[in-house]
């Protein structure tokens, strides 16, 4: 049976349709025990994902290279397999059944992080009371007793289909599980305002779990959930805390608000984890971002928004002293007198207490968003504009140099990669909501996701594992189905609105905001066998070629073979000829821009329609005798027919009431099929004694026909539109198989319902079909 996908996911459930969903996230905690990846959401939705490694064996016959073992040559892989991931609103019962079905957890407020706990429990930190909510992941056992009552209590006999299929869901626990209690509230938590960042940690010397928290209160809390106590509670800071980290293994808690205070906290006893004031750190002059401590111990790395990465000797700060009465005792640095300095533990900073200066500070050219202290001094630094680098504490590229793949978002969070997940990896999450896992030593992504898309649309086919689709963003995205790696296709400077891609000769094209047009070639990425995605480490692909022309924006464009079609807002058509796919391997294997001498050249253009050109499509003549053949349709309702490559206008096919938004020829360019706002598909004659005439019109959709395709060598049609649902129609007799899964409406046509929401692209590609809609699933 076909599989359950989710876009950064493997199968995990047999279902009836290949669903690949999106959730919006803004927020990652990886642990390490469990291995699973928790994403927050932007919606009321919380996301949890199980992250495991599968690893293929070499193949018989297969060789391993000398010093190698064939363990060693064996491919590993990163598979996240997701246990939930849905957008739902309050009172809908649809999405909440549709929920429990994917194991998702709803939540009623909006998720800000995702904390991890031991023995495989999330804290989730929500933006309104209760607080946190904390989740674990039902067993199969419970799944299958609730399945089990589900049954009897609808009449159902308890045969094979008592064992759940689907994803087991997470469900709410109370506080008090496994002995850990969370606060309710802001108030519990010792906040007068909102929440904004929070970390757990384990304490294994104290046999303690600790939730430190920072919030818009300028206040700096630690709640010990095994003990149901507070043991710090840092007031009066100068602005809103911005960032917190805790070190298990030195007792250390770091924290920083949005002013550049950072403050440096200790538990001095291995059986307490009170935290004591050890000394303010001075260094940065905007918001704290990030720290982290290297792996030996003995260095703090801190980065701001002030575009600044700083270095602290945590050797040679005060150390803190329990005095006994809950106070601390400090000196300052050698070579001045020293002053005592008492601090009462978990009140205000006392005036004049030990300021710390970072040993090193390098600016860098961006706002830093996340830092790494590596093991040879190098400090890995992640800024807004998506660069990750490699640098020493002299601010230059630290060798062996790291390429990272540079993606167009702000870089949120840089983790270190369970080893259960895969060894020397990094966990990279973007603001756009992308994951991607880099190797340490090279810089090659392995995997990735396809992020916070605005639905998927324009779906085009490469093969039966692999599809291109527009998101809603600057990049369209390449995604494999069998591995659900996602490559980016970034060239343009703006959203891109238009796609279309030619399996035979592996080209992808777009159109975009930008009115330009940008080609890739994407063969060398996929692999000789079965057309799988074999991306070689690359997390982002440039343009080929890249064609200016239009003076609006790019909304239709069609490629077939070597033919390229495309529409503006304008109303303006442009027929263009891709050169050099045919040449020497040399023209051929570059991918990047200008790196290749494939080109794409204008042939003719022209105003085709009064107004925008909604919908195009190309197809060569079977025969040959009528050569490369092309249509177009616009929002003034007509149906055009040209001769490419010069656009010689052939016919205008009048018939629909509304524009024309789905265009699709048959294989041999004999006849021809539209879909309309006006909520039918017509077929019409393009050669023979019927051309130009309308041979069919179909009905029964609740929106406007948004894509049509041909089936089954010109006997059916398929067709989604803006009501979600996918119809099928006969184009020819008996050609509908009725007795498939879905309602037969009476008339011969057969409909699902494909999306909740707009169902916008349909793709063929062998005896699959692909939908893509605006709920950013594609099946």
């Amino acid at each position: 049976p076909p599989f359950f996908f989710d876009l950064t996911m493997h199968a995990i459930a047999s279902i009836s349709a290949v669903d690949v969903s999106v959730p919006h996230s803004s927020s990652l905690a990886v642990v390490s025990r469990s291995p699973f990846i928790g994403m927050s959401g932007t919606g009321h939705g919380l996301t949890l994902r199980h992250a495991t490694t599968t690893t293929t064996d070499v193949e018989e016959g297969q060789h391993a290279k000398d010093g190698e073992s064939e363990r060693d040559v064996a491919e590993t892989v990163a598979v996240f397999h997701e246990l939930g991931g849905i957008e739902a609103d309050d009172d809908s019962e649809d999405d909440a059944a549709e929920a429990e079905r994917r194991g998702v957890v709803l939540a009623k407020a909006r998720v800000r992080l995702v904390l991890p706990l031991a023995d495989g429990l999330v804290l989730a930190l929500l933006d309104r009371e209760p607080l946190f909510r904390c989740y674990r992941r039902q067993t199969i056992a419970e799944r299958s007793d609730e399945v089990t009552k589900e049954r009897k209590a609808a009449g159902l006999g308890l045969g094979l289909g008592n064992e759940p299929s689907d994803p087991v869901p997470w469900v709410e626990v109370p506080s008090g599980t496994d002995g850990l209690h969370w606060p309710a509230s802001g108030s519990a938590a010792g906040h007068s305002g909102a929440v904004m960042v929070a970390q757990t940690a384990t304490f294994a010397s104290c046999s303690s779990t600790l939730l430190a928290t920072g919030g818009a209160d300028r206040r700096c809390m630690v709640f010990d959930m095994t003990r149901s106590t507070r043991v710090l509670s840092s007031t009066s800071w100068p602005a809103p805390l911005s960032a917190v980290h805790m070190n298990e293994g030195l007792r250390l808690l770091a924290a920083g608000d949005s002013a550049g205070t950072i403050r440096l906290f200790r538990a001095p006893s291995l059986s307490s984890p009170n935290f004591l004031f050890v000394a303010a750190l001075a260094g940065h002059s905007s918001a704290i971002t990030s720290f982290d401590v290297r792996g030996d111990g003995a260095t703090l790395v801190s980065g701001g928004s002030d575009a600044v990465f700083c270095v602290w000797p945590l050797d040679k700060l005060p150390a803190a002293a329990d005095s006994g009465d809950g106070t601390v005792v400090k000196g300052k640095k050698k070579g001045k007198k020293k002053a005592r300095v008492v601090v009462a533990a978990g009140a205000e900073v006392a005036e004049g207490a030990a300021v710390v200066r970072a040993s090193v500070t390098v600016a860098v050219h961006d706002p830093v968003t996340a830092v790494l202290a590596e093991d040879d001094g190098s400090v890995l630094v992640a800024g807004e504009s998506g660069v990750i680098r490699r640098l020493t504490v002299e601010g230059k590229e630290a060798q062996p140099r790291v390429r990272f793949p540079r993606v167009r978002s702000a870089v949120v969070s840089v983790c270190r990669a369970a080893p259960e997940v895969a060894k020397d990896s990094l966990v990279v999450v973007y603001a756009d909501a992308t994951v991607a896992l880099y190797s340490a030593t090279t810089g090659k992504c392995s995997f990735s996701t396809v992020g916070d898309i605005d639905g998927a649309r324009e779906l085009a086919a490469l093969s039966e594992s692999v599809v291109a689709f527009v998101p809603g963003d600057d990049a369209a995205r390449l995604l494999s189905l069998t591995t659900q790696h996602s490559l980016r296709l970034q060239g343009h400077t703006g959203e891109v609105l238009s796609l279309a891609a030619e399996p035979t000769t592996g080209v992808v094209v777009t159109g975009g905001v930008d009115t330009d047009l940008c080609l890739y070639r994407v063969a060398p990425l996929m692999a000789d066998k079965g057309g799988a995605l074999t991306p070689g480490g690359r997390l982002v692909v440039p343009p080929t070629a890249r064609a200016a022309g239009h003076t609006e924006p790019v909304d239709t464009v069609a490629i077939c073979q070597a033919s390229v079609l495309s529409g503006d807002k304008g109303g303006i058509l442009k027929a263009w000829r891709v050169r050099g796919l045919g040449g020497s391997k040399e023209e051929n294997d570059g991918d990047g821009e200008g790196s290749s001498k494939v080109t794409l050249r204008p042939t003719a253009s022209l105003a085709a329609h009064e107004g925008g050109v909604t919908a195009t499509a190309v197809a060569v003549n079977a025969s040959g005798s009528d050569g490369v053949v092309g249509a177009s349709g616009g929002s003034d309702h007509h149906v055009c027919l040209w001769s490419l490559p010069k656009l010689g206008q052939r016919a205008v096919l009048r018939g629909h009431r509304r524009p024309v938004w789905a265009l699709a020829f048959t294989a041999d360019a004999t006849m021809l099929a539209s879909g309309s706002g006006d909520r039918t598909i017509r077929t019409w004659s393009v050669v023979g004694n019927q051309a130009h005439s309308c041979l069919h019109v179909f009905e029964g959709f609740g929106g406007s026909v948004l894509n049509v395709q041909w089936l089954w060598n010109a006997k059916q049609l398929a067709a989604v539109g803006t009501d979600g649902t996918l119809r099928l129609y006969p184009t020819a007799e008996n050609a509908l198989n009725t007795g498939a899964a879905g309602d037969d409406d009476g008339t011969g046509r057969l409909s699902v319902v494909a999306h909740h929401g707009r169902a916008s692209s349909l793709a063929v590609v062998g005896n699959k079909m692909m939908t893509a809609g605006d709920d950013g699933v594609i099946r």
